[in-house]
């Protein structure tokens, strides 16, 4: 397989999956003008079809969503980089917040 076929099958299943048509190693062998045995049997060209069909698949479903969401949650609850004044930032901050009888 020649990395031209890599790129053309690529650009396919995204020409696709733009029109709303349904991704299918038929229609992506088709229009690459490859057999439909080269798509199953290339490990490479079988992940780009079948990566490209479960994303239209899954982005149609709640399971698709939940999976997306699942995927990027990881990254949501990160807490930003503490500030080089954070220790000072902390401290005046509990001191503003603490009622006079407390101490410090």
């Amino acid at each position: 397989m020649s990395e031209n076929t890599l790129v053309r099958v690529e650009r396919i299943c995204a020409e696709l999956a733009t029109t709303g048509q349904p991704i299918t190693f038929t229609a992506v062998a088709e229009q690459a003008q490859i057999g439909r045995a080269t798509l199953y049997r290339d490990k490479q060209l079988r992940a780009v079809v079948d990566e490209h069909r479960t994303r239209q698949t899954d982005a149609r479903t709640l399971t698709g969503l939940a999976t997306e969401v699942a995927h990027f949650a990881p990254w949501s609850r990160r807490s930003p980089p503490p500030s080089p004044n954070t220790k000072n930032n902390c401290a005046a901050s509990a001191a503003i917040h603490r009622p006079d009888d407390e101490p410090l």
